[in-house]
């Protein structure tokens, strides 16, 4: 009788502190719970204050390995992933239409504990995994930006500009958005505007001016380019990263150039694209 009690109380115990895909293996399948509970990394994300992000897709990226999940209706997530967590990993967030939220890790930690916060507003991280030092931090938060102009599905007239190093030409035209108003005053975040173009194809290059928010309003204005070339009827679609460091100053004709927007060096924020625009005539 004595032993049915205490089987008993053994199940229940495991049923209360361990979740369901680890009982198997926690609770009478080989290894104390505290070694499992090791194996898993994770935290919550949070949209506004103590508002859950829900739905949230969030991806591992470290070394040569990527792994994706999904936010649990409280903002909840994990991975089941042993080994440490090498310096220059990336906690990747990405909302349906908040853009995608990029936390480096700049020390490398062991892959233990599941209630670090990662917040979108305002855009920072509090980890608990003990020795993981992220940015953007709570003492170093980032900002979030958008496009207002152009829209997607626009024709975008452009004029030329003239490249004296190269000594070519290129289409340029104006942008313009909104951003938190914190970035103004940020010297550590640095907002550039990206251009992809589709079709024809190429790399995604960043342009070589910073654009400045104001720090009354969030507005910013600033060029970019098409091409090199700009032809009228090429396509093109945009957005606006916030990097934790300035990018090399290039020529127009001779810009950086990356495949994606996400290799852009010490990107921690992306925009949601402005998509389908259509190179126009040049204006004189």
């Amino acid at each position: 009788m004595f032993r049915s009690r205490s089987l008993r109380r053994f199940v229940l115990l495991c049923l209360l502190v361990v979740p369901v895909p680890l009982l198997l293996t926690s609770c009478g399948g080989g290894g104390p719970v505290q070694d499992v509970l090791a194996l898993l990394f994770g935290g919550k994300v949070l949209l506004h204050k103590d508002q859950p992000a829900a739905g949230a897709q969030v991806t591992l990226e470290r070394e040569d390995t990527t792994e994706s999940t999904t936010t649990n209706a409280n903002g909840q997530f994990s991975f089941s992933a042993a080994g440490p967590i090498p310096a220059g990993s990336r906690i990747i967030v990405t909302g349906s239409d908040e853009g995608q939220f990029v936390y480096s890790v700049l020390t490398p930690a062991n892959v233990t504990g599941t209630d670090n916060l990662f917040s979108l507003d305002p855009f920072s991280a509090e980890p608990k995994t003990p020795g993981l030092d992220v940015v953007p931090s709570v003492a170093k938060p980032a900002g979030r930006a958008v496009i207002t102009s152009p829209r997607s599905g626009d024709t975008v007239t452009f004029d030329q500009g003239v490249d004296q190093d190269a000594r070519g030409a290129f289409g340029r035209f104006t942008v313009r958005g909104t951003a938190d108003e914190g970035l103004s005053a940020m010297k550590d975040y640095y907002l550039y505007v990206v251009v992809h173009p589709t079709s024809p194809t190429a790399e995604f290059f960043p342009q070589y001016l910073i654009a400045s928010v104001d720090p009354g309003t969030g507005a910013w204005v600033t060029m970019a380019q098409f091409g090199p070339p700009a032809q009228e009827g090429y396509r093109y679609e945009l957005l606006v990263v916030v990097t934790a460091q300035k990018l090399e100053v290039r020529p127009p004709l001779d810009p950086l150039k990356y495949p994606r927007a996400l290799d852009i060096p010490g990107v921690v924020y992306l925009s949601p694209f402005v998509t389908d625009l259509t190179a126009g005539a040049m204006t004189p």
